[in-house]
């Protein structure tokens, strides 16, 4: 069973938005919020990468094969 990915956006009275991400491993949550830090402009901080950024995303092929008899 896997979690679902969280995106939250904080707007505070000063107007400066905030994007967390949750159950994400790996760059996955930069792709998840790239197109919201599109839409609202200019980032002023850098991100702030959590632990799960730094664990690694399981990568699953799958392959179709047919036996031939």
């Amino acid at each position: 069973m896997t979690d679902n990915g969280e995106i939250t956006i904080i707007i505070p009275e000063d107007g400066e938005v905030e994007i967390q991400v949750k159950n994400v491993k790996g760059n996955d949550c930069i792709h998840l919020t790239e197109f919201l830090e599109k839409e609202l402009g200019e980032i002023i901080e850098p991100r702030q990468k959590t632990p799960e950024y730094f664990q690694k995303t399981k990568n699953i092929s799958t392959r179709k094969s047919r036996i031939i008899s």
